[in-house]
């Protein structure tokens, strides 16, 4: 509370001292004057003063006017902590998720605190398991700082591939990564855009490779399997730890699909190629009889995908891993 007439400084002048300090701006300010004139009341408010009294005021409204005012102050001190917790805890969210995620899901996750809840449901995505060929036998030839150089590498320009196509990156596995494509964020070409991206990223590792000759590092080999189906995905954990993820028979055929590759190439599931449709060039269609599966199923080797993504692979030689694997048809 303060009086316009003062010696030395006026009560206009500190109103605007008041204002202009970043610590003081929200200090509630009541003045008072024996001057009551609209002007000088309007003048006050003008520069910034929430409340003005006439002298000398009854003691219990003078007193009303402080706690009503003091209340507001603290209300509004809560509220900016309160804030400033959220952009932490924002921030901490973009930091954490944006390096493998896309700025879709973390707006996502950021406007929907519910997201972050333990619990599931089942949704039909694209799940794309990927790993290196013979990469625990390479790494017991190379020394522990060459490993982590070279995975460095590979894994930023495997992030920015499946970034970049929306997909979500559930974990890193020594050298595997597990990816969702329709999840947390729905999309009906979940399918497709898994597929691009699988090509996408095997034309990427031309560069890791070029990277990697450059500093005398081996070439690494890229086996990626992609199946599309109904699975459980949510956040799986406690209260304490948690993470997003999925869970469910149809997982783990992606990780059989990508087994019967040596590297090199993107082999699919018989639902992925319907749901992406008739703009895939298919090599060859596999029959095959993956662990766990009662009946065999057919799997195609996807070298390029036309229309909007326009993407290519150029192989001199295929091989798959299991020699009792049968070709059903080759075309390109």
């Amino acid at each position: 509370m303060q009086d316009l007439v003062m010696p030395d400084l006026d009560g206009m002048t500190l109103i605007r001292y008041y204002r202009a300090c970043k610590e003081l701006e929200d200090v509630p300010i009541i003045v008072m004057s024996a001057k009551e004139g609209p002007e000088i009341k309007a003048k006050t408010f003008a520069l910034g003063a929430n409340d003005f009294i006439v002298k000398l005021p009854a003691k219990s409204e003078l007193i009303a006017r402080i706690r009503y005012h003091s209340e507001g102050y603290i209300a509004l001190q809560q509220r900016n902590q309160a804030y400033s917790s959220l952009q932490v805890r924002n921030k901490f969210i973009r930091e954490v998720f944006g390096r493998y995620v896309t700025e879709e899901v973390v707006n996502r996750i950021i406007g929907s605190p519910q997201g972050l809840e333990p619990g599931g449901k089942a949704h039909f995505i694209s799940i794309m398991m990927r790993d290196l060929r013979g990469f625990t036998a390479l790494s017991e030839r190379l020394a522990p700082e060459d490993i982590v150089a070279i995975l460095n590498n590979y894994f930023s320009a495997m992030t920015d591939t499946i970034v970049q196509f929306n997909g979500t990156i559930d974990e890193f596995t020594g050298d595997g990564i597990l990816v969702f494509f329709g999840a947390p964020v729905w999309s009906e070409d979940h399918a497709t855009k898994a597929t691009a991206c699988a090509i996408a990223m095997q034309k990427k590792m031309i560069e890791v490779n070029r990277w990697n000759n450059d500093r005398g590092f081996p070439e690494l080999d890229m086996r990626i399997g992609i199946n599309t189906a109904e699975v459980l995905v949510g956040n799986i954990g406690s209260e304490k730890r948690m993470k997003y993820g999925a869970v469910g028979q149809n997982i783990n055929l992606a990780g059989r699909i990508e087994s019967y590759t040596t590297g090199g190439t993107v082999l699919i599931s018989e639902d992925t190629k319907n749901d992406v449709g008739d703009i895939l060039n298919i090599k060859d269609v596999l029959e095959v009889m993956p662990k766990g599966i009662n009946t065999p199923i057919d799997i195609y080797d996807v070298i390029g995908i036309r229309e909007n993504h326009r993407l290519q692979l150029e192989h001199n030689e295929v091989k798959y891993t299991d020699s009792k694997t049968r070709f059903r048809c080759s075309s390109t």
